[in-house]
């Protein structure tokens, strides 16, 4: 990856992890149980996630520490060993590490993960939060460049990133 585009890189995730922690912050302070914002749609809820994705696995948290720090790992040394990046690459490698890393902290630091968003009311969904989205958004953009590569052959929209 060019040193341009790695600083880029490094800059937006550590933004995405502070912001992240900034929210986490704000809700662990202000937010007991649950606050409606539009009715019938999306509550902000203070849950303690010691569990992984949709709650699975509580009380197991070494294995999700042990398990985030390999993936981190892999993309981080994945990215910086590859000469260009595609776009698409390049997005959702940001998107994963910056939403990995602030459940990380979380579990290094709080023993759980703060999840915030709420929207059982118009879907039987778990409560997430701002990293649960970027890492989905990250792997479904992830997603999308390996199947483009595959149907391609190549790598789609490869610019010198």
């Amino acid at each position: 990856m060019k040193k341009k585009n790695r600083i880029i890189f490094f800059i937006t995730i550590i933004f995405l992890i502070v912001l992240g922690q900034l929210i986490k912050q704000i809700i662990v302070k202000n937010i007991d149980s649950s606050k409606i914002i539009i009715d019938n749609f999306l509550k902000l809820s203070f849950v303690k996630n010691t569990g992984g994705a949709f709650g699975l696995g509580n009380n197991h948290i070494w294995i999700f520490i042990l398990l985030n720090i390999v993936i981190i790992t892999a993309i981080i040394i994945y990215t910086q060993r590859k000469k260009e990046l595609s776009k698409l690459e390049f997005i959702g490698s940001i998107l994963i590490l910056s939403g990995g890393t602030g459940n990380l902290i979380d579990r290094i630091y709080r023993g759980f993960v703060v999840d915030y968003i709420d929207i059982n009311d118009l879907f039987k969904y778990p409560v997430f939060n701002l990293e649960d989205m970027l890492i989905v958004v990250g792997i479904v953009i992830t997603l999308i460049y390996l199947i483009k590569k595959d149907c391609r052959g190549r790598h789609p929209y490869t610019k010198g990133m």
